[in-house]
């Protein structure tokens, strides 16, 4: 992986830095997205994808259908948007050009995340609706293992139960850093109020 967008502790950019440079201990604090993608507009079904058992991070574990870093072209960042498009195209539509024209992405927020102490993150979070009746199959690249649609009330207790099991022996079904970002987003999910930031017009927050 090439190098991803240094932020400080309010967002602003610094420059590029080494994928493992951001990872090393202590983490430096860097740009990520995360794609929740429902199966129609009622949010009753969410696409999660498990992650190739290759995987340095998290192999074998559920995350959401598409997330990762923002990366920077020269000294050129990418916006959140861009980010959250590339990750969406090349996680889940592998050899497609573009994405499906019905799949739009709305940045509903962004949080601070930190799941242990080489990763530290500025986590831009997206929402899309696919629509199974219209948009393409989906074709994951090889860092998925297999997608599969969670119903929501079934996925938060899943969670709920996976989280409980944290420092046993017992490996976690879903990736840490997925737990802590659902526990941000769940309840503005639910009400549209917690400790998720919203962004302006232009993807500012």
């Amino acid at each position: 992986m090439g190098d991803i967008v240094h932020v400080t502790i309010k967002d602003e950019v610094l420059g590029p830095i080494p994928y493992e440079v951001a990872h090393d201990v202590p983490g430096r604090l860097h740009r990520a997205t995360a794609i929740f993608i429902y199966r129609n507009a009622t949010k009753k079904e969410v696409l999660l994808k498990r992650r190739s058992d290759r995987m340095d991070r998290g192999a074998g574990q559920w995350e959401p259908g598409a997330a990762g870093h923002s990366r920077t072209i020269g000294l050129t960042p990418e916006l959140p948007l861009e980010t959250g498009s590339r990750e969406t195209l090349e996680e889940l539509f592998q050899g497609a050009e573009t994405l499906p024209d019905t799949l739009d992405l709305n940045c509903v927020g962004k949080l601070h995340h930190s799941s242990r102490a080489s990763n530290n993150e500025w986590v831009y979070v997206f929402e899309a609706v696919y629509d199974p009746d219209r948009d393409v199959p989906f074709a994951l690249n090889e860092e998925g293992k297999e997608w599969r649609w969670w119903k929501w009330g079934e996925l938060v207790k899943a969670m709920d139960e996976d989280y409980r099991q944290e420092g046993k022996e017992r490996v976690l079904i879903f990736t840490q850093t997925f737990h802590n970002v659902m526990r941000q987003y769940v309840p503005f999910r639910k009400n549209k109020k917690s400790a998720i930031h919203a962004p302006d017009w232009h993807g500012n927050v």
